[in-house]
């Protein structure tokens, strides 16, 4: 009897650790030191999906969804519940390492920030005056710097009219996101190291 592949099986497949596969699955691969993902959670899509039309409604001018920020905290949210999870998994089995942790997340993330902020810089060189560049520049390195919530909270307001000149406002979310986890995680591990 033939069997067929679902979405479902095929993700379950995906998101399987070597340890739940049969020796013949695993011969020929070395087990992951690390098991980097958890079940794949079709309401935190939708949650997702949600949250973008949110802030893409917000963005877009149109009436009766004042309030685009709270697609942001809903972001925020899933991303707090999603590392977190991953984290409390990994220290109950003792086997969470700071460096593994910020290593996972800068694979995840660097290559698309260096991207988009390059692909920025590039961008709007014939589009931006001189001290719009200068301000673009010192905003790229304070995105790289995963700081761009700070620089940005000091330097503009977020709801004026001229914002198009500041094409990187939009990573304030990444520093925001950077600093709770820098510091929600060592409390992650308090009751591992108490007790």
């Amino acid at each position: 009897m033939k069997e067929s592949l679902s979405t479902d099986a095929i993700l379950k497949a995906l998101f399987r650790s070597s340890s739940e596969r049969t020796p013949a699955q695993n011969a020929g691969t070395a087990a992951p030191r690390w098991r980097t993902s958890i079940a794949y959670r079709a309401d935190i899509d939708g949650l997702r999906a949600f949250a973008v039309l949110i802030i893409l409604w917000f963005h877009s001018g149109l009436p009766g969804l004042p309030g685009g920020f709270i697609g942001v905290d809903i972001f925020f949210v899933i991303s707090g519940y999603l590392i977190t999870s991953i984290v409390h998994r990994d220290t109950g089995e003792d086997r969470f390492r700071f460096a593994h942790f910020y290593e996972r997340r800068f694979r995840r993330i660097a290559p698309a920030l260096l991207v988009v902020t390059a692909a920025t810089m590039i961008a709007s060189f014939p589009l931006l005056l001189a001290n719009e560049l200068d301000e673009l520049a010192t905003s790229a390195i304070a995105t790289v710097a995963m700081v761009p919530n700070i620089y940005f909270w000091g330097a503009v307001n977020y709801f004026e009219q001229s914002l198009w000149a500041r094409p990187l406002l939009q990573t304030w979310s990444l520093g925001v996101e950077e600093q709770f986890m820098s510091c929600s995680q060592p409390r992650c591990l308090l009751p591992s190291v108490t007790g």
